[in-house]
């Protein structure tokens, strides 16, 4: 059988709700959801699954208190703009109470979200460069349905606060690994070797970078792409380790350019001296987005942005 990454995520939650009873769902319509969209979860373990009121704040609020009591649950926000509306909950509460309570309070929280395909100005935004800066939040935003099961596993397993994101325009289906799939936070995977220049980027970005190098390898190039999997924690080694293999990179970054900029600063002051190229940073425009299909396509990266971005760093001369 073959999953994508939402029903991924599912199949490592009905994983571990078969050996912990403390694993739990809650969120606006959460049982209605995991019925369609994951009926196994939904018939074995439905009195672990709750429906909550429209009310963002309200319901990572229940869950820190179910959290602190000795649930391990998962919040399931439907877009990843209602993020907004528990800011505090979930950045000034959750996040700080290990910290606050000199590690008494040792709790499991997930929030999983989901990044629709954006139609306007209120939904489908990037907001994950929000979200990467505040201490005690794990972030990850995974590109394939394998790394999407082996991080929410690793999330469940953890003691932490953790953003698990879903990006709805992935579309890609696999086979699962059986075993007990878990990714550590903060291991970035290469997904492609190469020695003539590195792409970096995360979740969607994925699938346009190996476009890009499956078109440079018919011309004799090879294009090292990384995966970085998870933005909080990120895989500094791995960004330092391509960056002096290749010594030209590109950064993909479908957020606005922020994460873009964070991951440049630290390839130059790790790198610096083993660039041959200045960092390009390829990212979407940070404008709202337009309700207008044929304006909406102008704002975010395309095929031949890369492919333009590629032939400047390996055309540059010192």
């Amino acid at each position: 059988m073959e999953f994508g990454i939402r029903q991924a995520i599912l199949q490592a939650v009905l994983e571990e709700m078969e050996v912990d009873d403390r694993v739990c769902i809650l969120g606006e319509g959460a049982k209605n959801k995991v019925a369609y969209d994951y009926p196994p979860l939904f018939e074995k373990f439905r009195d672990r699954l709750y429906n909550m009121p429209i009310a963002e704040a309200g319901i990572v609020g229940v869950a820190l208190g179910a959290a602190l009591a000795g649930l391990r649950p998962i919040v399931d926000l439907n877009f990843f703009d209602l993020i907004l509306r528990a800011m505090d909950e979930v950045f000034n509460q959750a996040a700080q109470a290990k910290y606050v309570s000199n590690g008494q309070n040792d709790f499991t929280l997930i929030i999983k979200t989901d990044i629709p395909p954006p139609h306007c100005a209120q939904t489908g935004r990037r907001l994950e460069s929000l979200c990467i800066y505040s201490p005690f939040v794990k972030v990850a935003i995974p590109s394939t349905p394998s790394d999407a099961k082996g991080l929410m596993k690793a999330a469940l397993k953890s003691r932490d606060v953790t953003l698990i994101i879903e990006e709805r325009a992935i579309r890609l289906k696999e086979k699962l690994p059986e075993s007990d799939h878990v990714i550590p936070f903060g291991e970035a995977k290469i997904v492609r070797k190469g020695h003539d220049l590195s792409i970096i980027t995360y979740g969607i970005g994925v699938g346009l970078a190996l476009d890009i190098a499956g078109y440079f390898a018919n011309k004799g190039m090879e294009l090292e792409v990384v995966d970085l999997r998870t933005l909080a924690p990120i895989d500094r080694a791995v960004l330092s380790e391509t960056s002096k293999k290749t010594g030209k990179v590109l950064i993909i970054d479908f957020s606005g350019g922020a994460v873009a900029a964070s991951i440049c600063s630290m390839i130059i002051e790790d790198s610096m001296y083993y660039l041959k190229a200045p960092p390009i940073t390829l990212a979407t425009k940070c404008i709202p987005i337009p309700a207008s299909k044929a304006v909406r396509t102008r704002i975010f990266p395309t095929f031949q942005d890369g492919v333009d971005a590629v032939y400047k760093l390996l055309s540059f001369k010192v």
